[in-house]
């Protein structure tokens, strides 16, 4: 039997700190998916969590806005922008980020990726991850994107 552990991203905003290195391990076990499966297969997605904010709700866009939300609720919508660099040895993804709500900002963590060349299933460009098909990762909020309207 083979160990997993799923793997989220904790950002400190007071910490400066926006460039993360997903390790090729934790402990004794290797890094080879960024979010996945567990137990009797209940999905646990990747998704950026925060540190020194209290969040009270994870918001999913509706049709790629989170105006609906952020309307009714009087509130804004502020982007952090995140530099993520995966290694060679992660073979899937399963991503689904959502902005979090704090008080009246609704925090959206985009990101830019940088795949490790030797990676066998997957590769970057200008930011975004692709799988060798050519197909873009879903789940994740690109470092360009807005989703406002």
């Amino acid at each position: 039997m083979v160990k997993k552990t799923a793997i989220c991203l904790v950002y400190d905003p007071d910490s400066g700190v926006t460039e993360f290195t997903i390790t090729e391990s934790y402990g004794d076990y290797p890094v080879v998916e960024l979010g996945g499966y567990f137990g009797r297969g209940a999905p646990c997605p990747f998704d950026i969590r925060f540190d020194n904010i209290e969040t009270s709700a994870n918001v999913l866009p509706s049709e790629r806005s989170f105006l609906w939300y952020t309307e009714r609720r009087n509130m804004e919508i502020e982007y952090v922008d995140l530099r993520l660099q995966i290694g060679p040895g992660i073979r899937t993804v399963f991503a689904q980020q959502g902005g979090l709500e704090a008080g009246t900002k609704l925090y959206v963590p985009r990101v830019y990726i940088t795949c490790d060349p030797d990676n066998r299933w997957f590769y970057s460009e200008n930011g975004r991850l692709y799988d060798k098909k050519g197909k873009l990762v879903d789940g994740f909020f690109w470092w360009d994107e807005e989703y406002g309207g």
